[in-house]
């Protein structure tokens, strides 16, 4: 990716893995560094969301797909960082966290594409990366991570088979309360 920048990092992708590209080019703007997506990666990742999502017994919601595919991303690591392109590295945040960063930003841009909007507490963003990288994560425990962050907002979801599985339209800005 790096100085093609994302235009041109994810040209000849479909709309999934140009989202997840997306995430990753804004990784490497936070981090200061540059990276390679192994297509190959993302895409047993979101296979194996797919087989996991489908032994989730009631259909699937915004939330729990969004948890489902990030703890994949962050399982797999799709990315490896080019540590000799670190711009600064007296000041730049450590990419150790590269790929933890990019699967929850991947999950906030699934859940903003189902109609959630919302800001999060940095703090929080930091320690549920931190805690991927070094405790014990599943994709119900990603899922019940980013229910919690979105607790106050409304989840009027539909119900299984009366359409899609998307959210029903409606604003749903405003403050988190953690």
């Amino acid at each position: 990716m790096g100085e093609r920048g994302y235009y041109f990092s994810c040209l000849g992708l479909d709309n999934e893995e140009r989202l997840l590209c997306r995430s990753g080019v804004e990784a490497e703007e936070y981090f200061g560094c540059e990276a390679n997506m192994d297509l190959r990666v993302v895409r047993e990742s979101f296979e194996r969301a797919g087989v996991t999502l489908g032994q989730v017994k009631m259909d699937p919601n915004p939330i729990k797909q969004a948890g489902h595919r990030a703890f994949w991303v962050r399982k797999l690591k799709p990315f490896t960082v080019n540590w000799d392109s670190i711009k600064d590295r007296q000041t730049a945040v450590s990419p150790l966290f590269f790929n933890e960063y990019v699967s929850v930003m991947y999950g906030f841009q699934l859940l903003h594409l189902s109609g959630y909007k919302f800001h999060v507490n940095l703090d929080l963003v930091h320690d549920l990366i931190t805690g991927l990288r070094y405790d014990a994560f599943s994709p119900a425990s990603i899922t019940a991570v980013y229910q919690s962050m979105l607790a106050g907002y409304p989840a009027n979801y539909m119900k299984p088979g009366d359409g899609s599985g998307v959210l029903p339209a409606g604003d749903r800005s405003g403050p988190l309360t953690p």
